[in-house]
């Protein structure tokens, strides 16, 4: 069989930022799994350096995972050094510090974007740019900064986003289980702050969500694209129902109240007989139909 054709071919360098996070390592390894070279940027080398001690070891050593400081991600030229040579940028870095005031997150975060858009321009190498999101960016009113940025500019590299919804899943470093966003571990803890206000949710696993920001820098079919990572409906009674058959002999709390289910089956089904949403067969059909029928009235 074939290989795929790629936006860029295997061995070819890929800048990931703020790659000692959650996802961003994740997404590193699934290139270089994929026989890409990764260069990583982070603020603060040494807490960067359990990837070459450990987990990304191994790729290391052979010369193919290596880092870069960027200490202001908002600095104007912040990218310039690690964007050398790069085939394709995976933008993950971002202020999360879930500061309650915006001016000190949303200002950096949306400098940060266009600093590293920016320096993209200015590297004839690159050839894919792709931005990680949120899920809540595609009910937004108006396009995000990555899409005025390609209908402007008109760069000469694609420009895709992958919005997902609460990632959870396999943590490379230990601090990925710790904080506000270590939904499973807090629960596990028997903390529901998270869960409890939340109550229905989509989560998706942080390696699919790895495999899209690859699928989106690599795929030539797909470009000024948001492939949304919604994965599975779920809420925090779901999640403590898999943990207690999984580990009997841990006490968990008990279920909460307040969660709610995100389906429509059951109301179908009551109301309409109905099992599940209409084929789409159906609906173009009866759109189709009513277009002709109408238009003979």
């Amino acid at each position: 069989m074939a290989d795929p054709i790629t936006n860029f071919p295997q061995g070819s360098w890929v800048l990931v930022t703020g790659v000692t996070g959650f996802v961003a390592s994740h997404i590193a390894k699934a290139f270089l799994d994929r026989g890409f070279k990764v260069r990583g940027t982070s603020r603060d080398l040494d807490r960067a350096l359990w990837l070459i001690k450990d987990v990304l070891k191994d790729f290391a050593a052979r010369g193919d995972f290596e880092l870069s400081e960027v200490a202001d991600l908002a600095d104007d030229h912040a990218f310039d050094e690690a964007i050398k040579g790069v085939s394709a940028i995976v933008h993950v870095a971002s202020i999360v510090t879930f500061d309650p005031d915006p001016n000190t997150v949303i200002p950096k975060t949306v400098a940060g974007a266009t600093s590293i858009l920016e320096a993209a321009t200015r590297e004839q190498s690159v050839k894919a740019f792709v931005y990680t999101s949120y899920i809540g960016a595609v009910t937004m009113p108006r396009p995000g900064n990555d899409t005025q940025f390609a209908e402007e500019r008109k760069p000469h590299f694609t420009i895709n986003s992958v919005p997902p919804s609460a990632i959870m899943g396999e943590a490379l470093n230990k601090v990925h289980n710790e904080g506000t966003g270590a939904w499973i571990r807090n629960l596990y803890d028997g903390d529901t702050s998270f869960w409890g206000p939340h109550g229905a949710n989509y989560g998706v696993d942080v390696k699919d969500v790895a495999v899209l920001h690859v699928a989106a820098a690599l795929e030539p079919e797909v470009n000024n694209a948001r492939l949304q990572a919604w994965g599975h409906k779920c809420n925090g009674n779901d999640v403590l129902e898999i943990m207690r058959k999984h580990y009997p002999e841990h006490r968990f709390v008990d279920d909460m109240d307040n969660q709610t289910v995100l389906t429509f089956s059951a109301l179908l089904k009551k109301w309409a007989n109905q099992d599940g949403w209409k084929p789409l067969e159906q609906t173009v059909v009866e759109n189709v139909d009513s277009i002709l029928k109408l238009n003979n009235d």
